[in-house]
């Protein structure tokens, strides 16, 4: 039985040099797994995980318009997107942990992410909502693209 591959596309290429790119730098946290030694305060400082650095990366390697990162939206609340085009009201939100039960997928901060994201919503904001496995198939990439578009 012969083996069928998916074929490479654009994205997918992108995704890949930037993933080698990034494992070059020495770098040994494990990919979407936050960056180790992260605190409450270090957090909200900016920290981005594998998964937030390897999409940012990748979007760096096109020709869209580079997104903001942490982007705080909704005032008092300081809730952020993960990477945002407030221009467009168009955002991203890399949902971690979904295959160990993280944060996003426990009761509390499903709940919260619920109240954030309708939030976003009622305030005119599209949010994409990618997993570490999209970003890596290029399906994520695809999905900023549209959104842009």
């Amino acid at each position: 039985m012969t083996e069928r591959r998916a074929p490479i596309t654009a994205s997918l290429l992108y995704v890949i040099k930037t993933y080698i790119a990034v494992r070059a730098t020495g770098d040994k946290r494990g990919f979407g797994i936050p960056t180790t030694g992260v605190t409450a305060a270090s957090a909200t400082s900016g920290d981005m995980s594998y998964s937030e650095e390897l999409l940012y990366r990748t979007i760096c390697n096109t020709q869209l318009p580079l997104p903001v990162r942490e982007y705080v939206f909704a005032n008092p609340r300081r809730w952020r997107f993960d990477l945002a085009w407030p221009e467009r009201k168009i955002a991203v939100e890399i949902e971690g942990g979904v295959w160990i039960l993280g944060r996003h997928q426990r009761p509390d901060g499903f709940r919260r992410d619920i109240d954030k994201y309708n939030r976003a919503t009622l305030l005119g904001w599209r949010v994409l909502r990618v997993t570490p496995d999209m970003i890596v198939s290029g399906e994520a990439l695809d999905l900023v693209r549209e959104a842009l578009g």
